[in-house]
């Protein structure tokens, strides 16, 4: 059972100890961002089966991928960010309160453990990030409105024209995902070895056509990150179709020791306005 920390360089691991694993992805360009007295405590993705060289337009996915072809004795297994942890309170409004009223007693907010994340797997067959509009503020937009907003829509179409050559029975759900108003973000997710290895060889499969039919020479540094916007996208597709048993859980966005005190978060905020 282990939750595989994906980053791209050192950071200060405020994670449990016990069932997390840093991995350095885009490696084979990125381990000079590590140094070597620290690079024990590390996996990289460039070695065996990988993506790495790819990591400029697949992001963390290169992680996933190298997690999928190469390790294979972990019964249940999941990725989150350097700066981005699954929390210990669902994605619910109480959640939320109960999160900030711990806080404000003085209570520090807490990483989830893996056994915490194994027992909600005898509940649910996978544990995600919340179900986010796509506008935080406002009136939320469709999500292919949104990625249209923020990305190329032609890719977008292009995935949707993978999908009906290779999956056609997910065109209704890939519909109903991008003309629905949420999707859960950060391609953050927990679940069975099984489940797990179908998600990867589903969403791969589509990914590396889509690459085949888009020249991104011409993008910027942003833009190039296609695949991962894509997949955030796409791993709604998958859920939604495969009528998986969803738990979500509040997102820890955590880089310092204060960002687990509420009360310093919430002074933060305050300062800011």
């Amino acid at each position: 059972m282990t939750v595989y920390v994906i980053t791209h360089k050192q950071f200060n691991g405020l994670y449990p100890s016990k069932g997390y694993q840093k991995l350095l992805v885009g490696a084979k360009n990125n381990r000079k961002n590590v140094p070597l007295d620290e690079q024990d405590s590390f996996l990289f993705d460039d070695t065996g089966d990988n993506i790495s060289d790819r990591n400029d337009r697949f992001c963390e996915l290169t992680g996933l991928y190298w997690i999928w072809k190469n390790i294979h004795n972990d019964d249940n297994v999941g990725i989150v960010h350097y700066r981005r942890y699954f929390g210990t309170y669902p994605a619910t409004f109480l959640g939320k309160v109960r999160e900030y009223s711990a806080g404000l007693m003085g209570r520090q907010l807490q990483i989830i453990s893996t056994e915490m994340l194994d027992s909600l797997l005898n509940n649910y067959d996978v544990i995600v990030t919340n179900n986010q509009t796509t506008v935080p503020y406002g009136d939320p937009q469709m999500v292919w409105q949104e990625y249209a907003s923020a990305h190329y829509l032609n890719d977008l179409e292009i995935t949707r024209d993978v999908i009906i050559s290779q999956f056609p029975e997910y065109e209704k759900t890939f519909q109903q995902v991008i003309h629905g108003k949420r999707y859960h973000h950060y391609n953050m997710m927990y679940t069975t070895r099984s489940n797990f290895n179908r998600y990867c060889e589903w969403l791969f499969s589509i990914l590396f056509k889509v690459e085949q039919r888009i020249n991104v020479d011409q993008y910027d540094s942003y833009q190039r990150r296609i695949f991962g916007f894509l997949s955030e996208r796409l791993m709604d597709v998958w859920l939604l179709h495969n009528n998986l048993r969803i738990k979500e859980l509040r997102v820890l966005k955590v880089e310092s020791p204060n960002d687990l005190d509420v009360r310093v978060r919430i002074k933060h905020r305050f300062i800011r306005k």
